[in-house]
């Protein structure tokens, strides 16, 4: 789950990534992309969400969609990484760290 100043964003078992207006009561949640198990929010800049996907043996792709929703296919950003324990976006970059290892941060500026 991530909160930014307009919604709260989450994504559910069944692989969907939905957001909630901070503001009033009711109300459906607003579905911004729909595909496999697994997926998980890392983080969300002025423009994207960014999540994560689960794909074959245990590893994740990094994918980003607009805040609006994606028409038909999010964007791939990175495939097969491991277990993904740390995010952070800036204007230009995703950053994250990976488990095992030992404090290394990738960043990626997607064009």
């Amino acid at each position: 789950m991530f909160v930014d100043a307009a919604a709260v964003w989450f994504a559910t078992d069944n692989g969907t990534v939905q957001k909630c207006a901070t503001t009033g009561r009711g109300g459906q949640p607003t579905v911004v992309f729909t595909g496999p198990k697994g997926a998980s929010i890392a983080s969300v800049d002025a423009t994207n969400v960014y999540f994560t996907v689960a794909t074959a043996y245990d590893k994740k792709d990094v994918m980003r969609c607009p805040l609006t929703g994606c028409c038909g296919s999010p964007t791939l950003l990175v495939r097969g990484l491991p277990e993904i324990t740390g995010w952070a976006v800036d204007a230009t970059s995703v950053y994250w760290s990976m488990f095992g290892d030992k404090g290394t941060v990738v960043k990626l500026t997607p064009k």
